[in-house]
């Protein structure tokens, strides 16, 4: 695969039966969205602490945890940790991933490509809603009068879609382009 920098051939060679070109907006968007979902990867989403009782949740993309302890004259002990797997939430997010990279690949396809940033959109608005459900859920483990504090883990997803969104647009300019281009001749 060569990598073409404003129409100047670099050297990357990964597979000899793919051009991507980096320079085109809608490549540069995908790409970003692959980078926002690997950053996704490693955040908090959401977090919940109440200081009287020194418990706290977090939710990752990984795990939640709910850690509790008991408070003796301002001396945390007894902490016990427990873990429940959202791996759901990283699958989707590498999902999310690997279409945009799919959706890269196939830049000499733009129908196929604009197909494959729409499969995108939805999966990352799924991945809101599991990750909504999940908190509402979480929420229940504490009670009410202290609410939880969303991390930048929870609005990655969102800059992810903006970016899809705005490929998408590109993707379809330029099939609107070769088309009206086609009609001239």
């Amino acid at each position: 695969m060569h990598f073409y920098l404003l129409n100047q051939k670099c050297p990357l060679l990964l597979h000899n039966e793919y051009h991507i070109m980096i320079q085109r907006t809608q490549s540069l968007l995908l790409v970003a969205v692959v980078a926002v979902m690997a950053c996704f990867s490693f955040t908090k989403i959401w977090v919940k602490v109440n200081e009287k009782t020194a418990d706290e949740i977090i939710f990752t993309p990984i795990s939640l945890t709910y850690l509790t302890a008991t408070v003796d004259e301002n001396q945390i002990s007894n902490i016990t940790e427990t873990e429940e797997s959202t791996m759901h939430i990283i699958i989707l997010a590498a999902l999310i991933s690997a279409h945009a990279l799919l959706s890269l690949i196939n830049y000499n396809n733009r129908v196929k490509q604009m197909k494959i940033s729409f499969v995108n959109s939805l999966l990352i608005g799924i991945l809101f809603v599991l990750m909504y459900y999940q908190i509402t859920e979480a929420e229940k483990l504490m009670p009410h009068p202290l609410y939880g504090e969303y991390k930048i883990g929870f609005f990655l997803p969102l800059l992810a879609l903006v970016f899809n969104i705005m490929a998408h647009i590109y993707i379809k300019r330029d099939e609107d382009l070769v088309r009206s281009s086609d009609r001239i001749r």
